[in-house]
């Protein structure tokens, strides 16, 4: 059966990034995770919703026959 919920360490062997960064991404929301106790959980589910928003906002697009690609441009909101 597959874990459902990781520890922060686990979250840091899983993510690759520092534990002090994901404690930054937990309190600013974009990272969910709940608080059982005394221990600070992450969810499988928010891990994975995480790790979309940052592959799909930093997706590189392919646009040419060659193969060539240009990084998505930034919505400047108009």
């Amino acid at each position: 059966m597959e874990k459902l919920m990781y520890s922060v360490d686990e979250g840091v062997e899983i993510t690759g990034l520092k534990r002090t960064k994901l404690y930054e991404l937990m309190l600013s929301g974009q990272l969910r995770s709940l608080k059982v106790g005394r221990r600070r959980l992450i969810s499988a589910q928010a891990l994975k919703e995480f790790v979309d928003e940052l592959t799909n906002k930093h997706q590189v697009e392919v646009d040419a026959p060659d193969g060539s690609f240009t990084w998505p441009r930034k919505s400047d909101g108009s």
